[in-house]
């Protein structure tokens, strides 16, 4: 209960720009929430899959594979998938396919990643606002009586709490888009991997699987 009142008292401190901040930071925690969710639907295990496919590609059972791709999860399979459906048309079609396929994946991966990015900016300046408006109001007791040296001081130390909370968010915000980016790029390499590797099975060229 002390931390509640105290996180409470603070808030108040931080003057009006801290509710805001505190929409960011409930923003931000949405997006992180669905989009870890997101992206661990849509994480494939990558050689598991391609093992998979090797013996029904090798024996021309399609139906098989297709029906593997479907059972997997992920943006890895959804480009197998993507090929498989074009079994009888011709290799250029079904590198359209899985290129359009990865594309849309790609597309899907980055959305709401640019919240995160607008959060970064907005945050701190929220609180740079919040600071220079606590810092005028503390500034205004030097037109009051005399005998409080340390008002002033205690005013600019309150006005500070509303630039440390942007900070606090902006900086969850960064280290949020920065994961997700790393992880955007894992599953566009898996989606890349899958494509060349689905590509010369088809082919019936002979590959090394990771």
């Amino acid at each position: 209960m002390d931390f509640i009142h105290q996180a409470f008292s603070l808030f108040q401190k931080g003057g009006l720009v801290m509710v805001p901040l505190a929409f960011c930071s409930l923003f931000v925690a949405t997006i992180i929430a669905e989009r870890y969710c997101y992206f661990r639907a849509e994480t494939s295990d990558v050689p598991g899959l391609l093992s998979m496919l090797t013996a029904p590609l090798a024996t021309g059972d399609w139906n098989q594979a297709i029906a593997v791709c479907r059972e997997a999860q992920g943006c890895a399979a959804a480009v197998a998938l993507a090929a498989l459906e074009r079994k009888s048309r011709d290799i250029l079609t079904v590198e359209k396919a899985m290129e359009a396929t990865a594309s849309l994946k790609a597309s899907k991966l980055r959305d709401r990643l640019q919240y995160l990015e607008f959060v970064v900016t907005l945050a701190p300046l929220l609180g740079l606002l919040g600071t220079v408006v606590g810092m005028i109001q503390s500034f205004s007791v030097m037109n009051l009586r005399e005998g409080q040296p340390f008002a002033i001081t205690g005013g600019v130390g309150e006005a500070l709490i509303a630039t440390a909370s942007g900070l606090c968010v902006a900086i969850v915000a960064l280290i949020a888009h920065a994961y997700f980016a790393r992880q955007l790029d894992r599953l566009v390499t898996d989606m890349e991997e899958t494509a060349y590797h689905l590509l010369s099975m088809i082919r019936g060229e002979s590959i090394e699987t990771a």
